[in-house]
């Protein structure tokens, strides 16, 4: 990353993202007491909820800094050139109230797209890369609190943090985890047993989460864009 943006001439502050294995045994008790199974399958191991703490000391960061607007990268994606080069037009697109996903990948039920941005009713899962505004900083420090879920589940949660949550029409960054050693984020180390059991559980959790959980979230969520976005009308949808 640090030769990618030295190239770009970007000047960048490194964030070390929280080591989950290093948290206070208390903490992590509580955190995996707050997960919500019908969210999420199976329970956050470390790497997750390190992640997740990551995200909401960055949100409080954020909503504190003096600029606008912050660009987060994760620390194992290629940057395409093309994304310094039009970053000012995407920014005249969105407000300081704003989230933009700039991995380009699909969500769920388009709702608008203007000016090679993308609004779904429920955005696409990843924290490859994203432009965030301020205010939407504040919003999630505010209300993304507690260890339900992976950090990228919460933020598909728009009707309960209410943040506008855009895609790029355009693929900005793409992992290249590979190149930097791998993932830190899912459990290599889990016993082949378990790894089974867990697998033959996973279809049922699918089906009830899907029946229950991510009907429901659709539904809240186009409940809030349709309550907050005045044009959304027949010809934007």
């Amino acid at each position: 990353m640090e030769s990618q943006l030295s190239k770009f001439d970007v000047n960048f502050e490194r964030f070390t993202a929280v080591d989950g294995k290093s948290l206070d045994s208390r903490f992590i008790y509580k955190a995996k007491g707050q997960h919500k199974l019908i969210k999420h399958f199976p329970s956050l191991n470390f790497g997750e909820i390190g992640l997740i703490k990551s995200y909401f000391d960055l949100f409080e960061i954020i909503s504190k800094q003096k600029e606008d607007y912050a660009i987060i990268f994760e620390d194992d994606v290629k940057i395409e050139h093309s994304f310094f080069d039009e970053i000012h037009d995407i920014l005249k697109s969105i407000t300081t109230n704003d989230f933009v996903d700039i991995s380009g990948k699909k969500g769920f039920s388009l709702i608008i797209e203007n000016k090679g941005l993308r609004l779904f009713a429920v955005p696409p899962r990843g924290t490859t890369g994203q432009i965030l505004g301020k205010h939407a900083a504040t919003k999630l420090h505010t209300k993304l609190y507690k260890y339900e879920a992976p950090i990228d589940i919460l933020l598909q949660e728009v009707n309960i943090h209410n943040v506008r949550i855009y895609n790029t029409a355009k693929t900005y960054v793409t992992h290249c985890d590979d190149l930097v050693g791998g993932t830190t984020i899912q459990n290599k180390k889990l016993i082949k047993f378990k790894k089974i059991i867990r697998e033959v559980k996973r279809p049922f959790w699918q089906f009830s989460s899907l029946i229950t959980y991510k009907v429901l979230r659709v539904m809240n969520n186009y409940k809030y864009y349709k309550e907050n976005l005045p044009h959304m009308n027949e010809a934007d949808r």
